[in-house]
């Protein structure tokens, strides 16, 4: 995809067999006029990112933001990316969460009402994590200057 050819491109859903993190979420977050983007993947994933390469001008005009499938956090964007992002789903494992490999933190975005996440468990400690890592992220939200709403999904029993 390229910007500079689709300037006025607000809403993209895409599906994709694989999300190379580094590569596209960089090239969509220079999509400048984007404000919905819906990115998933055909086979879940579960490689931590743990953090995309995008500037700190990325998705300037983004307000929902639905990554489904490949593991990802609210803070995994740089300050000052996506700055009028309202709301965000994204799915991680509960483990990542709990075990503080994967930051919830979502101070950095300003504009946040509403954040949605599929958690995923580890066979051996499924109820103990999801609790542990739904509370990481509600305590993120609680913290936030906005409050944002919460959706707690306990998600990939089937994935296992």
């Amino acid at each position: 995809i390229n910007s500079s050819v689709l300037p006025l491109l607000s809403i993209l859903r895409i599906e994709v067999k694989r999300v190379q993190p580094e590569v596209d979420i960089q090239i969509l977050g220079k999509l400048p006029a984007l404000r919905f983007l819906y990115l998933e993947t055909t086979k879940v994933q579960y490689t931590r990112a743990e953090s995309f390469i995008v500037g700190a001008d990325a998705f300037p005009c983004l307000r929902e933001c639905y990554l489904y499938y490949f593991q990802t956090g609210p803070s995994i964007f740089p300050r000052g990316a996506m700055p009028r992002l309202e709301v965000l789903y994204f799915f991680a494992r509960a483990l990542h969460i709990a075990g503080g490999e994967l930051d919830v933190g979502m101070d950095h975005l300003p504009s946040l009402r509403r954040v949605m996440v599929s958690l995923c468990p580890e066979k051996d400690d499924i109820i103990d994590k999801i609790d542990e890592a739904a509370a990481m992220v509600r305590l993120s939200a609680a913290v936030h200057p906005n409050r944002p709403t919460i959706v707690v999904f306990d998600f990939c029993e089937s994935f296992l």
